[in-house]
């Protein structure tokens, strides 16, 4: 009987053991549990902190004039959209312009009609940015010689025809996307700002996208990665042109109107060209704090701040629905057009 009452304790003891044991457990769990919580809610509430800082000090930093960087502004892309804006926006600043577009006819309009209207000089240079070569890097180089550049304005680009999920992608616009929005990109980048260098004196505005900065951008991922490159290269050029004298922007619009778009009326959070232009210009070379990465028009920065404070998960989850059901839409007006083909 004493046996069995041992017995008996000691499995009482042990029990009382366990249990404490569990609890301890359990509110090792729950503190675990808690501090991470309230590390993720630090770190949201961190990168907040961050988009508002940029915000703010963004738009009470005041305005740096073009021409402080130097006389001349070269502007690729520039025949249309939101770098025909900027080109306008430029020259009615008084900047010279270096023109670089496909089209020689396009840039030969577009300097006719600059140059009398805001009493400019300018220069333009054909070169098809898919196809460009070594040639055409020394053709810029040399269109440079003499002048007093002191902005670049990055805005040549490519997007996809319509959206695509990867593996309907050709090779051709894969290579197309890389070429145009990154090779091309940074070779124009790399000739320019050796003429700006030995002045110690410059602006380097590379035209970023949304698409590469939100969490996810299906049926657009190569786009997406091609402009989350620019990002990445202007930040790290930033960093190498920062004690040089030169200053290295990335800006980041959202939906302007325009014919990558495709949108056609502007709206609260789709401004036009102009008018986007007119806020890329007002930002050119104003500190905004922890990355040189901007949003010049302040409902894109707003939106952006949102976007990033919600989360991957959420994020996807509104953003797939809507371009599945453009990807869907363009698939519907692909083949009304290949019918109207074979119509004709």
């Amino acid at each position: 009987m004493r046996l069995i009452n041992a017995a008996q304790a000691a499995g009482a003891t042990l029990g009382r053991a366990v249990s404490a044991m569990d609890a301890e457990v359990n509110d090792r769990l729950a503190m675990w549990v808690l501090v991470t919580a309230l590390g993720l809610g630090l770190v949201q509430l961190f990168r907040l902190f961050l988009s508002a800082q940029t915000f703010v000090l963004g738009r009470l930093t005041p305005s740096k004039s073009p021409k402080s960087f130097g006389d001349w502004a070269v502007v690729t892309g520039c025949t249309d959209g939101i770098g025909l804006a900027m080109a306008e926006e430029l020259a009615k600043r008084g900047m010279d312009l270096v023109l670089v577009s496909r089209t020689q006819s396009k840039l030969v309009d577009l300097a006719e009609a600059l140059e009398p209207k805001y009493r400019i000089h300018t220069k333009v240079l054909a070169i098809d940015y898919a196809e460009a070569t070594f040639a055409d890097w020394s053709r810029l180089e040399a269109a440079l010689v003499g002048l007093n550049v002191g902005l670049l304005v990055n805005n040549c680009g490519m997007s996809y025809p319509r959206a695509m999920y990867t593996e309907e992608t050709s090779e051709a616009l894969v290579s197309d996307l890389i070429k145009v929005n990154c090779e091309s990109l940074t070779n124009t980048t790399r000739v320019v700002l050796k003429a700006m260098l030995p002045r110690r004196k410059g602006c380097i505005v590379n035209l970023g996208s949304g698409a590469g900065m939100v969490h996810t951008e299906p049926c657009y991922s190569v786009y997406a990665g091609t402009k989350a490159y620019v990002d990445a290269f202007s930040r790290s050029l930033a960093s190498e042109c920062r004690s040089r004298g030169i200053r290295v922007q990335c800006h980041i619009p959202l939906y302007v109107v325009s014919k990558m778009s495709r949108i056609r009326k502007s709206s609260l959070t789709v401004p036009s060209a102009k008018v986007y232009a007119q806020a890329a210009v007002a930002s050119l070379g104003k500190d905004y704090g922890f990355s040189p990465t901007l949003a010049p028009v302040p409902v894109h920065a707003m939106m952006l701040a949102a976007a990033e404070a919600v989360g991957f998960r959420l994020f996807e989850a509104v953003r797939l629905p809507q371009v599945l059901t453009l990807r869907r839409r363009g698939i519907k007006k692909l083949q009304m057009q290949e019918a109207n083909a074979k119509e004709e």
